[in-house]
């Protein structure tokens, strides 16, 4: 409520129904003079960012303190106290995301780069690697000669020199076997030499030519391609949690189909609280993580780990606080939702991964 004179006139500035009161009974709005000094404008700024900051720290404290808390307060109608859950998901992912690219992404690796020499079973695992590709392809007469270097332990191998084979194993493997194609041209003089039962279908040589087409522009410089797929995954991944929220919503929905007391909003709302909570763990991982790569502290991982599995740990008593059935009801549930979860996100992840390799330039 601000500070500024009442109106003497009793119609609404913004409906124009009649107000009998401070407040609008209509729209709400205050029935204040529309000229506001510069001091009013000034506190009412203030006053709206403690409000809002005072009641998101307050909702988020009680969404990880209380798990499936705040699902049911919604749905006993207790709403004004506690940010709207939808404008809540919408905040904390797009705060998430910012931190995330701008801070987090493409900072670290998935390889902890050290000094000295490399481990021993670290070797062995790249030459199998390497073993891999070379029975796809018996011409690679250099892959051998990798593989007896990686096998030779009197020749020392930094962890950058194994980095950098890392990532070009990566992406000769990325190549599905058609190196043999020089161009998307000949790939498709080839295809229409065969007879038409031996040709690709149609998906199949959609996806044939794109990697043709890469292998073309990236065959000399495959470290680019690598970072290229790797940013557009990475920024399609906001756009595939959005996908998932239905589509878990509809998991949830048929796991309890038989408590008609819970409407598919009941179970959107759920979602959205889980996947907040979510998004706050997931700065706090990231959080620990670039701490463990700038100070070395090989403890920090298992903290990384138990906020990971603390998920686990918050769904299932977010399911029994919420839908309030027996524990051995909310176990077996749980299993039948995070198994259903993890299938959607492979799907996903298969769906969005293809999507960015076609779409790569």
């Amino acid at each position: 409520m601000s500070h500024s004179p009442l109106r003497k006139e009793r119609n609404c500035l913004n409906c124009g129904a009649y107000v009998q009161g401070r407040f609008c009974q209509e729209c709400g709005q205050e029935n204040v003079e529309p000229r506001e000094s510069f001091w009013a404008v000034s506190s009412h700024f203030v006053a709206d960012i403690f409000h809002f900051e005072g009641k998101f720290f307050k909702t988020v404290g009680l969404l990880i303190r209380k798990p499936g808390f705040l699902t049911a307060e919604y749905m006993r109608g207790r709403r004004t106290r506690y940010l709207h859950p939808v404008r809540m998901y919408l905040l904390t992912s797009a705060v998430f995301f910012l931190i995330y690219f701008t801070f987090f992404a493409g900072h670290g690796s998935m390889i902890n780069i050290g000094s000295g020499k490399l481990k021993t079973m670290d070797r062995l695992e790249l030459a199998e690697g390497y073993r891999q590709v070379l029975e796809t392809d018996t011409t690679r007469t250099d892959l051998k000669e990798r593989i007896a270097l990686l096998e030779d332990t009197s020749r020392v191998i930094s962890p950058e020199e194994f980095q950098n084979a890392i990532i070009k194993l990566r992406n000769e493997g990325m190549s599905f076997g058609l190196r043999k194609y020089k161009s998307v041209a000949a790939y498709d003089s080839i295809q229409a030499s065969l007879p038409r039962a031996k040709r690709d279908g149609w998906l199949e040589r959609v996806f044939n030519r794109k990697f043709v087409s890469l292998n073309e522009k990236y065959g000399d410089d495959p470290e680019v391609l690598t970072e290229k797929l790797n940013s557009e995954v990475l920024h399609r991944v906001p756009y595939m949690l959005f996908v998932s929220l239905p589509l878990f919503m509809l998991i949830l929905k048929l796991v309890y189909i038989r408590r008609k007391q819970f409407t598919a909003v009941d179970h959107g709302i759920f979602t959205l609280h889980l996947y907040i909570f979510c998004f706050v763990l997931l700065f706090f991982t990231e959080l620990v993580s670039s701490l463990q790569s700038v100070t070395g502290w090989g403890f920090l991982g298992y903290i990384t780990v138990g906020l990971y599995l603390s998920v686990i740990v918050y769904l299932l008593k977010a399911m029994r606080n919420f839908y309030a059935q027996s524990w051995g009801k909310t176990i077996s549930k749980f299993m039948l939702v995070f198994l259903s979860a993890a299938v959607m996100a492979v799907l996903l992840l298969a769906v969005f991964l293809s999507y960015s390799t076609l779409t790569v330039k």
